[in-house]
C-alpha cells in the first residue's frame, strides 16, 4: 500500500504509475490524481497551444506539406481503410434513409 498526498488515501501499488526517479519506484500521486491534474492542465493551456500550433503552421507551410505527404505515403493502407470505412457508413445511411 502507498499513500497519495493529493487525495490523502492509501491505495495499492497498482494505482500508481511506475517511476524510476522515485525511491519507492512509483509516482507520488495515484493514477486518478495524475489523470485529473493532466486533464486540468490540458484545459488551462488549450488556447495558447492552439495559437502556437496555428502560428507554426502558418510559418512552416512547406514543412507541414512535406510531413503530410510523407505520412500519407507511409500510411497508405491505413488512410484507405479509414476512407472506405467512412464511405461505407455514408452509403448505409443513404440506403437506410433514402437519398
Amino acid at each position: 500500500m502507498k499513500h497519495c498526498p493529493k487525495c490523502n488515501k492509501e491505495k495499492p501499488f497498482e494505482a500508481f504509475y511506475a517511476s524510476s526517479t522515485h525511491k519507492s519506484g512509483y509516482a507520488s500521486w495515484c493514477k486518478e490524481c495524475e489523470s485529473e491534474r493532466n486533464r486540468l492542465k490540458t484545459q488551462k493551456y488549450r488556447d495558447s497551444r492552439l495559437v502556437k500550433a496555428k502560428q507554426w503552421r502558418d510559418e512552416n507551410k512547406d514543412k507541414q506539406a512535406v510531413a503530410i505527404r510523407a505520412w500519407r505515403e507511409q500510411n497508405f493502407e491505413r488512410k484507405n481503410h479509414v476512407r472506405n470505412y467512412h464511405l461505407g457508413h455514408r452509403m448505409d445511411a443513404v440506403q437506410t434513409h433514402g437519398g
